[in-house]
């Protein structure tokens, strides 16, 4: 089974899937709660760097997990790259750091601030998952209207400018099919699955931390002194419609896409990455 995503009206992971979760949830009624422990014992800290590397095998994991699959998506085939993509601190980070080994974070910072999309998320994925496993549907609101302007970091040839360090949301859009041929993308649903996981790991890697629309987060990586900033005023979230990354309560996953998530999380550990030790660190 196939699931088919219009290209002007779903195009990413979070808002697309959200439905399809839903009924996921209220169908199956089965969702990974406590996969591997009780995730409320948090008892151990990452530090930054930690965190960094981890993020690194995650995304290293999850390209050779997808390698079993025969996919469509070739440079240039852009259909997908607008600037509705959600991010963590630690993946803003991660592209600012290669920006700035580049010499192009300067140039990029100061041309992003009148970049940022105007709509943020309603919800966090780990947000969004905990309603649902409480059943508290009603409180889930209306996704944000997404920004179809083409990626600030997509080049005029149609390549990605940051492809070795694109977030998740980017990584995890594939397609069966030529978008620009069919006007939808076609996705295997047990990589939906496995995608929304690790949206959730990374999410709970970066728990605490600013989450949210991917030129809003580099905007304020991007000012004086931000990355070394302990905490952020609620005034500043919301003027830029940043959320607070949480903590997995638990996972959407059902029964039939069980096998891909475990087959993932067997090529993390493979790379060194425990995911009972990941479930249970803080940040600092």
């Amino acid at each position: 089974m196939l699931i088919r995503f219009r290209i002007l009206s779903a195009l990413y992971i979070l808002k697309k899937t959200m439905p399809f979760l839903v009924i996921l949830v209220l169908s199956f009624g089965l969702v990974l709660k406590h996969l591997f422990f009780d995730l409320k014992h948090i008892h151990s800290v990452m530090t930054y760097g930690q965190r960094q590397e981890t993020l690194e095998k995650i995304y290293e994991a999850h390209a050779e997990w997808l390698g079993q699959y025969t996919i469509a998506c070739k440079e240039g085939c852009n259909a997908c790259c607008i600037r509705s993509v959600n991010v963590s601190r630690l993946e803003g980070e991660f592209i600012i750091a290669f920006l700035t080994k580049a010499n192009r974070w300067s140039a990029a910072g100061f041309s992003l601030e009148n970049t940022c999309s105007s709509s943020g998320p309603k919800h966090t994925t780990n947000q969004f998952a905990a309603l649902c496993l409480t059943g508290n549907m009603e409180e889930i609101e209306e996704a944000a209207k997404w920004d179809f302007t083409p990626c600030y970091f997509l080049e005029v040839n149609g390549s990605c400018s940051i492809y070795p360090v694109r977030p998740l949301m980017c990584r995890g859009f594939v397609s069966d099919c030529i978008c620009q041929n069919t006007g939808y993308a076609q996705m295997r649903p047990e990589i939906i699955s496995v995608n929304t996981f690790i949206m959730q790991l990374i999410e709970h890697l970066d728990q605490g931390s600013i989450w949210g629309n991917m030129n809003a987060i580099l905007q304020e990586l991007s000012e004086p002194g931000s990355l070394v900033a302990a905490d952020y005023g609620k005034k500043q979230e919301q003027a830029i419609k940043l959320l607070k990354a949480k903590q997995i309560p638990g996972f959407l996953v059902p029964p039939e896409d069980q096998a891909a998530v475990g087959k993932y999380c067997n090529i993390l550990k493979s790379k060194g990455i425990n995911i009972k030790e990941l479930l249970a660190a803080g940040s600092v």
